[in-house]
């Protein structure tokens, strides 16, 4: 129809707020892998370590899911809730999965404009 307006795509530029997750243990588990074992995850989980370095994965990976759950909990307390001032948070791309990064030394001086 002709009094029909063509709106834009919005499709990527749909973001969903989070609560701040922490990332500690997955960055340790992460390094972990790549330095000492230089095996996948998936590899490492099949049994492809020597004795020490098992050890050390499997305390490791443990943290790593103490604080998957932690995340979990904190998102479920959060949920349906309004983000208050003060309050951490992340923005979620819902398109790719990927978590908005601001970088403050490149951020505008909110005080200064």
């Amino acid at each position: 129809r002709e009094d029909e307006i063509a709106l834009p795509e919005f499709e990527g530029c749909v973001f969903q707020i989070q609560a701040k997750q922490a990332y500690h243990a997955q960055d340790n588990l992460t390094a972990f892998l790549a330095t000492k074992a230089q095996l996948s995850e998936r590899e490492a989980a099949a049994g492809n370590l020597p004795e020490g370095l098992a050890k050390e994965f499997k305390r490791l990976r443990a943290m790593t899911e103490k604080e998957r759950c932690q995340n979990r909990e904190e998102m479920a307390i959060y949920r349906g809730r309004e983000v208050r001032f003060s309050v951490p948070f992340q923005l979620l791309h819902v398109k790719s999965h990927k978590f908005l990064r601001l970088h403050l030394r490149n951020a505008a001086d909110a005080e200064g404009t």
